[in-house]
């Protein structure tokens, strides 16, 4: 079978010295094309001719390899191939025709009989493959919350031990110190690998296949610690390949299949800014060596385990075509012998990507560093905008810090850029999270993400729909979870858009309004800070019990031109009460009550691209 794999003399070409968002962009060249295009060529065609019925489909002069049907391959999608292949650092890429497929591909590594440990806080479309792979093959999917490093741990010791009989595994219990917990697991499934049998095929420890990890997870957002679970699984189990779904980061973010390197494949590189390029050039070829993905299968050796993944799996309809005109799948081998199995499933099962299709996602991926670097400081944006709302009772974001643990592992997993383009948040009533979906102006509401548009979705409603109720209920799947993926759109207009649709749902409470200082510039507003403190002064006057509701289009429209009239003049942005006669209501659900009919915000300056 063709295959994408470099060679090393090409992998020096592209240098790990050289930075990704540069890698980014300079795709390889064709070296066959005899016009030098600037661009990669669209080669539309079905079939290639062969030389003659004597020589057949021999490799052409300057070619790198011949093709023959383009199930097989296309030069297209053969470029499109080696480019992903120099952002992920793995040894072969394959080009699929979408993300299911992707996956499709690797479940396909399974037989009958095989165990799967997989997570709870899943993509409903994942979920809904791996429940037919077991309804029709045979294969034991375990369940479990794969952010939790201990649980998983005990999952998998307890599956190289064939005690694992459960197909949802509960959480680790509640402890004073959760990284202490972690460790623990670890040695000691660390220690039970090397106290199994190790030459007996069938011993339990030889059922594992697949551990299937996506991180940040989707919805959620939560940080798998990927090298710790890759670490237990490859010293426990002699057959397991570690699978990440790596569509929430990309490659410019986080680099699955390096992750056995003490740099997680981002190496620090402000030292080499000084030097000179041909003064490294007789040092060049040492360092590039190291680059190399490995050149075949390593042993199994439960005593140094990989803490890499196997494969890296992307869904390229997302960020790396990033406009949501292309459907695509990208499977990434860290070893060519697997690369070499995932081709030849490829092209037996006909799922390779279309020309057309490769043409767009490679175009695509010359933006992808410029793109995540926008989206991702306007998600951090919004996250601390979210975060400020009394009304939001959670929001989801590695990047915000308020869980030191995750923070620590994206950190330890994707040293660069703030935790992706893509956040969540929780309003404690589905019928106030519906007000603010329909509230957004600048979100399309529709399933997907990674698009330059910002999206916005209800994952229970919508791309999590296919899990069955109860098993979201077990993967603690909130109804009322309200997904955001971030474009690239004005951080301003984004934050702006939000704010206002959370005041509309009735989301910010009455606060007190702040000392004025007289400064200059406040003494041209004081005439409406008095009048801002006498209203208040009513609302607090109000009954207590008096229920809050939200407020109307022509308000919140109102408020808006008034904001926006402050801004333009130079001020915070100091937002006046709005009472709005209106009869109490009660929210539907869980009884909670509606939020303020009046917004006092602080005198602050609005979050615009931290």
């Amino acid at each position: 079978m063709p295959s994408s794999a470099l060679t090393a003399a090409q992998h020096r070409k592209n240098p790990a010295s050289i930075r990704l968002a540069t890698q980014a962009v300079a795709a390889p060249r064709d070296p066959c094309d005899p016009y030098r295009a600037s661009s990669t060529p669209l080669y539309q065609s079905a079939t290639f001719h062969a030389l003659d019925v004597v020589r057949g489909f021999a490799t052409a002069p300057g070619a790198t390899e011949a093709f023959d049907y383009a199930r097989s391959g296309n030069p297209t999608r053969r470029v499109l191939e080696k480019h992903i292949q120099q952002l992920t650092g793995g040894a072969s890429v394959a080009a699929v025709n979408s993300g299911m497929a992707a996956l499709d591909v690797v479940v396909r590594l399974t037989r009958p009989g095989d165990h799967v440990v997989t997570g709870l806080d899943l993509y409903g479309g994942t979920h809904r493959l791996l429940g037919l792979l077991a309804e029709h093959t045979g294969v034991v999917i375990h369940r479990v919350d794969t952010a939790d490093t201990a649980a998983v741990a005990r999952v998998l010791k307890a599956c190289a031990e064939g005690t694992c009989t459960h197909t949802t595994l509960p959480a680790s219990p509640v402890s004073a110190d959760p990284d202490a917990e972690d460790a623990k697991s670890v040695a000691d499934a660390l220690a039970c690998a090397r106290a199994l049998p190790m030459n007996d095929n069938a011993h339990p420890r030889n059922r594992l296949r697949l551990v299937l990890l996506e991180s940040p997870t989707n919805p959620r957002m939560h940080v798998v610690d990927v090298r710790a679970v890759a670490k237990c699984a490859h010293a426990l189990h002699p057959r397991a390949l570690v699978v990440v779904d790596n569509t929430m980061l990309s490659p410019v973010r986080c680099r699955p299949l390096l992750l056995d390197r003490e740099d997680a494949g981002f190496p620090d590189q402000e030292a080499d800014d000084d030097v000179d390029d041909e003064d490294s050039d007789d040092e060049s070829e040492a360092d590039d060596e190291e680059d190399l993905p490995p050149t075949d299968e390593p042993a199994w050796d439960p005593y140094h385990p990989s803490s890499a993944a196997d494969l890296e799996i992307h869904s390229g309809t997302k960020f790396l075509s990033g406009h949501h005109d292309a459907t695509a799948g990208v499977i990434c081998s860290r070893t060519p012998s697997l690369g070499a199995q995932i081709a030849r499933l490829v092209n037996a099962f006909g799922c390779a990507l279309a020309p057309f299709e490769c043409f767009l996602v490679a175009r695509g991926l010359k933006t992808l560093a410029l793109r995540m670097n926008q989206a991702e400081s306007s998600a951090l944006a919004l996250a601390r905008t979210l975060a400020s709302c009394p009304g939001v009772t959670k929001v989801h974001y590695p990047g915000l810090g308020q869980d030191a643990r995750q923070r620590a592992r994206l950190a330890a997993h994707a040293p660069v850029g703030h935790g992706g383009a893509v956040l969540a948040f929780e309003t404690g009533d589905v019928t106030v999270s519906e007000r603010v979906c329909t509230a957004l102006k600048r979100f399309a509401t529709t399933v997907s993400f990674g698009c330059v548009d910002s999206l916005v979705s209800m994952p229970c409603r919508m791309s999590h729909a296919s899990i069955p109720q109860s098993a979201r209920q077990a993967a603690a799947l909130p109804e009322d979870l309200i997904r955001v993926s971030v474009g690239i759109e004005d951080t301003r207009d984004l934050v702006r858009d939000v704010r206002r649709a959370l005041r509309k749902a009735g989301l910010f409470e009455v606060a007190e309004v702040p000392e004025v200082v007289q400064s200059k510039q406040e003494e041209e507003v004081s005439d409406e800070v008095d009048t801002d403190e006498a209203d208040c002064a009513s609302v607090s006057s109000r009954d207590s019990s008096e229920t809050l509701v939200p407020l109307g289009d022509e308000e919140v429209e109102e408020e808006e031109s008034k904001v926006e009239a402050r801004r333009s003049a130079g001020g915070h942005e100091l937002v006046k009460p709005l009472l709005i006669a209106q009869p109490p209501r009660v929210c539907p659900g869980a009884g909670r009550r509606e939020l303020a009919p009046s917004i006092v915000e602080e005198l602050r300056p609005s979050y615009c691209g931290a």
